[in-house]
């Protein structure tokens, strides 16, 4: 994962002018930013790249200049005058966006004694989301999944991304029902295939996965009009489902006592799609080890996750669910279950070993879960199996049950990673998956029915230096909402009127989703649109908040009241939802780049050589012609992109880019040598090799959203020598006699 690749730029005034520099110096400076939307601008909250090293080569390859981009991405080398080539040596899970206008080309043959202002874009392929994206969502339904109106309950649902409309409609469709999946939490989408992954859970009241615990299903959505549900693999070990279960149709109120205790401790966490879209990563609740599961082969590597609190916390008490791949790295989210001062922790699996990179207590104080009411404070408590044990008010005198749990248990389910290098963390209240809405208690002599309001939480966590810091923490910023509460997502709240009293201050339900470049989140979340009035109580779905300001902007139905599950099928307040994800098309694919004329014929890409307009590039998929690109003025071509520039680019698929060697923009010359140093500033056209009176390139492209700017083509003008071979009689070094039929040979060094 440590593996560095390198893009390349060589300067000249026309792209100095076109960047819009007002001075000219000897030094070439600019930025290195994350382009999220491959546009090849860098747009307002598309970050500068920290800590990446930028070189500058003089034309005899040496380096002339090095240096590293700050926090703001921007890098200053003191080259002097000159031309110069620079290389961006990019970590393995970037690569260089599209071509554009404003951004400069990784491959740009012009020169200047020195300039300044230069964007070079960057981006990860995972972090990219087209136009018409959509939203996935996870949600659940308690009854046997044998009955009817439980097998129809929806377990997979689908809108359109607008996170800024309020839609507290029964609108969304379905991908997958309870039949297909039982009950599943964990939630992946891999664009390339079109198939979303869920991974089984246990909860109170509600079915499990009809495969086991460890099952993994795949929603086929390629076909939007007839999506395909099926079991994808099983995870093994991963826990059994407690045998003496008295479940019942969905809106029917049953005990079900033995899940109190297997709850989170069984069945899957969270899952996510490996950012080369090769891999699945999930959690085992039940062994507490990361499991990567190869997609083409289904075979499953398991890893023991290591303890990120030491000493302070003991193994066994040590709980993982959340899973999250991230430029090159994958973290996990823990909590110490016994222990609330230990808290929760985020730590970092690089393919060999863990590493612990955040830690915090979750003693904060935090708002109600009912009206304002100190009585129902959601502050964190260690996990207990109990059904009371402080957890009700005895007498059920509101509205004739048991009323709104005060014990909320924390379990670190989900992490999204923010523009400026922070995460935001959801935490899933475990009482939650405990606990129902109108359910009777564990006992089964017992007929008195209780609700449970969910405690979860989304909580900022900045960047700061190298280190990483919990909202209201020195150099990360927070909020105070209207109570006084300090908290950065103010918006967490559920109010039945516009400037009205809080009812519930806590909404969250632990999924998050993060669309890169928008500061926008998606918070799975009860009572998810507020001013609503009574018709916003006792349902679930996603509730979007701003990154800037925290507040809520949008929010969608999904569970509960005002659907067909119903709010005791659909859990009302307790909180229906598992994952949420967003559903876009795979990152487009842009390969080419330059075509030079290599005045020395050395193969390599010099600083003071130039490229070759009007030469014609032709792209075959195996004996299918895709497309002509025609080179620009200052020889750069380009097949594939967002646009479909010149023909449409496949990932993982076989091409050949060809040149004619009778092109006429090539005036004569003749192929350069092949590979002769780095492939970035090399030449990798064959001399007619693959097809006679071609010089081809054959290639196999990556992964979605994986450009390739290095595919280059060098030719060069033949020398001719002249003379004659003649005898030096008397050794004063002028020939006497000319000599006839001498052969001459050439050699190459």
């Amino acid at each position: 994962m440590g593996s560095k690749r390198v893009t390349w730029i060589k300067l000249l005034i026309p792209i100095l002018l076109l960047l819009g520099a007002t001075e000219l110096s000897a030094n070439i400076s600019g930025t290195v930013y994350r382009d999220y939307n491959m546009n090849a601008t860098q747009d307002g909250m598309e970050p500068g790249l920290q800590d990446i090293t930028v070189n500058a080569y003089n034309n005899s390859g040496a380096v002339a200049a090095t240096g590293t981009t700050d926090a703001a991405g921007a890098f200053d080398l003191a080259t002097g005058a000159g031309n110069y080539r620079v290389e961006v040596v990019k970590p393995s899970y970037l690569y260089d966006t599209e071509d554009g206008a404003t951004s400069a080309k990784p491959a740009t043959f012009v020169s200047a004694d020195g300039v300044s202002g230069l964007k070079i874009g960057l981006h990860n392929p995972s972090d990219y989301v087209g136009t018409n994206a959509k939203v996935i969502a996870v949600t659940h339904s308690a009854g046997l999944i044998t009955d009817d109106d439980t097998a129809d309950n929806p377990s997979l649902r689908i809108f359109d991304y607008e996170p800024t409309t309020s839609d507290n409609s029964d609108s969304a469709g379905i991908i997958s029902t309870v039949g297909d999946t039982g009950s599943v939490w964990g939630l992946a989408y891999e664009p390339t295939s079109k198939k979303a992954y869920m991974s089984a859970v246990l909860r109170r009241h509600a079915d499990a996965s009809p495969d086991g615990l460890g099952a993994v299903y795949v929603a086929d959505y390629s076909d939007p009009a007839n999506p395909l549900t099926s079991l994808f693999t099983t995870v093994d070990d991963a826990g059994v489902e407690p045998g003496s279960r008295d479940l019942n149709a969905p809106n029917a109120p049953t005990h079900d006592p033995e899940v109190l205790a297997a709850a989170a401790n069984v069945g899957l966490g969270d899952i996510d799609v490996s950012e080369d879209g090769r891999s699945l990563y999930t959690i085992n609740l039940h062994t507490q080890e990361l499991i990567q599961i190869d997609i083409a082969s289904k075979a499953k590597t398991a890893t023991q996750i290591a303890n990120p609190f030491g000493a302070n916390c003991p193994d066994d008490d040590v709980r993982s669910w959340a899973v999250s791949p991230h430029d090159g790295v994958v973290y996990v989210g823990s909590v110490c279950s016994t222990n609330v001062d230990v808290g929760a922790a985020v730590s970092a699996w690089d393919g060999s070993n863990f590493s612990t990179v955040f830690t915090t207590p979750l003693t904060y104080e935090r708002g109600s879960t009912l009206i304002d009411n100190d009585n129902y404070k959601a502050n964190w408590h260690p996990w207990r199996d109990t059904f009371r044990d402080g957890q009700f008010d005895e007498d059920p005198v509101i509205y004739g049950r048991f009323q709104n749990g005060k014990i909320a248990q924390p379990i670190l389910s989900d992490i999204i990673f923010t523009e400026e290098s922070g995460m935001v963390l959801g935490f899933i209240d475990r009482t939650a998956l405990q606990m129902g809405y109108l359910q009777y208690p564990d006992t089964a002599d017992e007929d008195n029915t209780y609700q449970y309001d969910s405690g979860g939480d989304t909580l900022r966590v900045c960047k700061v230096g190298n280190a990483y810091k919990l909202e209201g923490d020195a150099g990360c910023a927070t909020h105070q909402d209207s109570n006084g509460i300090d908290e950065y997502f103010i918006g967490d709240f559920y109010s039945k009127e516009e400037g009205g009293n809080h009812v519930h201050d806590e909404v969250t339900l632990g999924g998050l989703l993060h669309k890169q470049g928008t500061g926008e989140i998606g918070s799975a979340a009860f009572d998810m649109v507020n001013n609503q009035g009574s018709d916003g109580f006792d349902r679930s779905g996603v509730r979007f908040l701003s990154m800037d300001s925290g507040e809520e902007i949008g929010g969608q139905l999904l569970n509960g009241r005002g659907t067909d599950t119903g709010a005791r099928g659909g859990y009302a307040k307790t909180g229906g939802m598992g994952d949420i994800e967003i559903l876009s098309d795979p990152a487009p694919i842009e390969i080419g780049n330059y075509v030079w004329f290599d005045e020395n014929g050395n193969g390599i890409q010099d600083p003071d050589e130039s490229g070759i307009a009007n030469a014609e590039v032709k792209l075959y998929e195996g004996n299918v012609f895709i497309g002509t690109a025609t080179t620009d003025l200052d020889g750069y071509y380009y097949f594939g992109g967002a646009e479909d520039t010149n023909g449409h680019v496949k990932p993982n698929t076989e091409y050949q880019l060809r040149i004619d060697l009778a092109d006429g923009a090539l005036d004569g010359k003749t192929v350069t040598t092949k590979d002769a140093t780095e492939d970035n500033a090399d030449s990798d056209g064959d001399d007619g090799a693959l097809n006679a009176g071609f010089s081809t390139i054959a290639y196999t492209t990556g992964n979605a959203g994986q450009n390739d700017h290095d595919l280059d083509f060098g030719f060069y003008e033949p020398g001719s020598w002249s003379g004659n071979v003649s005898k030096d009689t008397n050794n004063d070094d002028i020939g006497e006699e000319n000599l006839e039929g001498v052969e001459i040979k050439l050699y190459k060094d």
